[in-house]
């Protein structure tokens, strides 16, 4: 007579009957779902490692069965949104909310034409070439002080010279 069961079946009922009954040295705590805690520990990690959030949330999805795909959605938008820095594109400055952004925009009025932005790293460069040479006079000046003058001053001589003449035009 032939036998129908599946080996496989068997075998995994037999490990599943195991380890509800505490034979296979497998506690309760083996078996149970991660809390939320867990959850976001196992999110914060992935997203440490710099994975894309796609794969954070489907990873995590695959970590805990427990808990839906909007939960773990908002868990990952959660983490990112605290974590995040925004950067301000005009200066060096980062923040952790995107609303100090806005309003660092906003009271810092930064530049946004291309004149106006030239204008601004020239201050800028002639501000920090100031520093260098504070109390020297012109005369004083080494090769290397005089070269990094006129890279400053020329391409931004330069510039406004070609944005005068395309306004002439």
């Amino acid at each position: 007579m032939k036998n129908n069961s599946n080996p496989r079946t068997v075998a995994a009922d037999a490990l599943a009957a195991d380890a509800a009954d505490g034979v296979a040295g497998c506690s309760d705590a083996c078996t149970a779902e991660p809390s939320l805690a867990d959850v976001k520990e196992f999110v914060k990690n992935l997203l440490e490692k710099k994975v894309s959030l796609e794969i954070t949330i489907q990873e995590a999805m695959r970590f805990s069965n427990k808990y839906g795909q909007n939960l773990v959605t908002s868990i990952v938008r959660s983490w990112f949104r605290t974590s995040c820095r925004h950067r301000c594109l005009s200066c060096p400055n980062e923040f952790d909310k995107k609303r100090d952004l806005v309003a660092h925009v906003r009271e810092s009025k930064h530049h946004k034409g291309v004149k106006q932005r030239i204008k601004a790293e020239k201050k800028a460069n002639m501000a920090e070439f100031h520093k260098r040479v504070d109390g020297k006079t012109p005369c004083e000046y080494s090769d290397a002080e005089l070269a990094t003058l006129v890279n400053i001053l020329l391409p931004t001589a330069f510039l406004e010279e070609l944005f005068r003449r395309s306004r002439a035009v």
